[in-house]
């Protein structure tokens, strides 16, 4: 074999690893971007839990304040029928 063919051959094989050396810098990067981006959705997701967690709370706080002021409004209403009646009676 000539020493071009051997050079071409050896300067071929130089181009292709650093070629490959490359894209795995690429791939490194890209897993790297792909990493942060997993990790700011999983805060997001967590800070969305959260809140998620609060407005259940919140909604069960005023579901239990509705639920009093309907009993408040009901007693008030028959005690206002009872007046009434006690008016009519006499």
């Amino acid at each position: 074999m000539s020493r071009l063919c051997r050079f071409l051959l050896c300067f071929h094989s130089t181009l292709r690893f650093l070629q490959l050396k490359k894209d795995l810098e690429d791939a490194n990067t890209y897993k790297n971007k792909i990493k942060e981006t997993n990790k700011k959705l999983e805060e997001k997701v967590k800070e969305l839990e959260e809140q998620l967690t609060k407005n259940k709370s919140k909604m069960k706080s005023q579901k239990v304040q509705l639920e009093q002021l309907r009993k408040t409004q009901k007693a008030k209403e028959v005690e206002e029928e009872g007046a009434k009646g006690k008016t009519e009676v006499t």
